[in-house]
Order: C-alpha cells, then structure tokens, then sequence
C-alpha cells in the first residue's frame, strides 16, 4: 500500500511537470470514448466505421508516445536514452486494439445484457493495455506482448487488477467526455446567444482540462507500477556479468 501511495505521489508531481502529457491524455481519452461509443455492432453504418477506424489507429499511436515520455522521466537518461522501434511498436498496437475492438463488437451482440459485456469491454481493454505496455516498453512483438499479458494476469494478477481498475475509471472519464460534453449540448442552447457563447466555452474548457490531467494521472500511475513491477526481478545474468566485472575491478585494484 505504502509503494502504491509512493507511485501515486511521483505520478502527481510528474504530471504536474509535463503540462504536453496533458494533451496526450485529452487525445487518448477521445479516441478510448470514441471506441466505446462507436463499437456497437447494431449501429455501426459506413460512416462510423470510418470514425472508428480512425480512433483504433489514433489511440495506440497516442498513447505508447505518452508512455515512452513517462519512461524517460522516470528513468532519467540523458545519452543513453531507450531507443524504440516507434513504427513497429505503432504496427502492433494497432493490431492490438484491432483484437480488443473485435471482442467487444461480438460481446455486445451475443450479449444484449450491458453489465455483462461491460465487464468484457474492461477485461479486453486491460489484457490490451497490458499487451501494449509489453510492447512499447519492453520492445515485444505481438504475440510475445499477447502471451506476457496473459502471463500477467496468471501470475501478477494485483497488477493486472490495478490496470483493469485503471481501465474501468478510464472508461468513466470517458463516459464523462461523451454524456457531459456531447449529449448535453443541447442545455447550452438555452441560454441568450451571448452567454450561452461564453458558457459554453468557460464550462468545456474546465471540463477537457480535468479530463486531460487525470488521464495524464492515470496513465503516469500505469507507466511506474509497471516500470516497478518488472524491475522487481532482475535478469540473472545482467547480475552475473556485472559481479564478475565489480570482481575483476577489485582484483585490478588490489594488484
């Protein structure tokens, strides 16, 4: 619990640091509400398609560029920075979302029950969101990322439950997004032409402000529980090779 309040404080100070991880969690956030909105098989027409297809593409690409920032802050290099195949990392995000998307399309039409296939939307987005960290941070391929994800939550399942957690209150920021901005437009339209101008502006602005911090928040929090996660056990063999280097000093040492 005292880590978990220790990353939660880092990911606050770091956020507050980084206003550009804001508009990244504003964009991500879209694209997350657009899949959800759009992803219904009943209602999917060509011209929606296309909107989705667009978040699916929009959302990966996002989002490992928020991420890879994240890692950069939090481990702090100057030259020797991680270097990652942004092209192939974005090829296989993409078929990841893909996947996930395809779930939730035929949950929510073998399942009209919408507790139900909720519960699949988060379980698919967290085992997604689990394969992309693999992907974007550790340079997996696809099925590695799809095989270490499962392997996730098979052996790390507080991990995977706190990302699944992440999920569901992503889900709700985006359900904010759509059902606070876009389905009650029509309130402002009460109001004289002159007020309802600044209103509108004054309330959606606060509105995408708090949306794009806490999604930064979130994605931050991720980012460092995983970075802390994988870190816990290190390689073997880095170990071996760096005792026989500290033994190799010592000994040039003493001579």
């Amino acid at each position: 619990m005292l880590k978990l309040r220790q990353i939660l404080y880092q990911s606050l100070l770091s956020t507050s640091r980084f206003p550009r991880w804001w508009i990244l969690g504003l964009l991500q956030a879209a694209a997350f509400s657009a899949i959800g909105q759009l992803a219904r098989p009943l209602k999917l027409n060509q011209f929606s398609a296309i909107w989705l297809a667009l978040a699916m593409v929009t959302l990966p690409l996002v989002t490992i560029w928020l991420w890879q920032e994240v890692e950069v802050s939090k481990l702090n290099f100057s030259q020797d920075k991680p270097k990652h195949n942004f092209a192939g990392q974005s090829l296989s995000g993409i078929g990841l979302i893909l996947m996930a998307v395809f779930v939730v399309l035929l949950a929510r039409l073998i399942f009209p029950f919408w507790p139900l296939h909720t519960l699949i939307f988060a379980v698919a987005a967290s085992t997604a969101g689990l394969a992309l960290l693999y992907v974007s941070l550790c340079d997996q391929n696809l099925s590695q990322a799809l095989a270490l994800a499962m392997d996730t939550w098979n052996k790390r399942l507080s991990f995977a439950g706190a990302a699944a957690v992440v999920l569901i209150v992503a889900h709700g920021i985006s359900f904010a997004l759509v059902h606070g901005i876009f389905e009650n437009f029509y309130f402002f339209q009460q109001f004289s032409v002159p007020g309802r101008s600044a209103t509108i502006w004054v309330l959606l602005s606060g509105l995408m402000l708090l949306i794009a911090y806490f999604s930064a928040i979130l994605n931050c929090f991720v980012v460092l529980l995983f970075l802390d996660t994988i870190n816990r056990k290190k390689d073997p063999e880095r170990v071996k090779q760096e005792l026989q280097r500290f033994i190799v000093a010592s000994a040039g040492n003493k001579i």
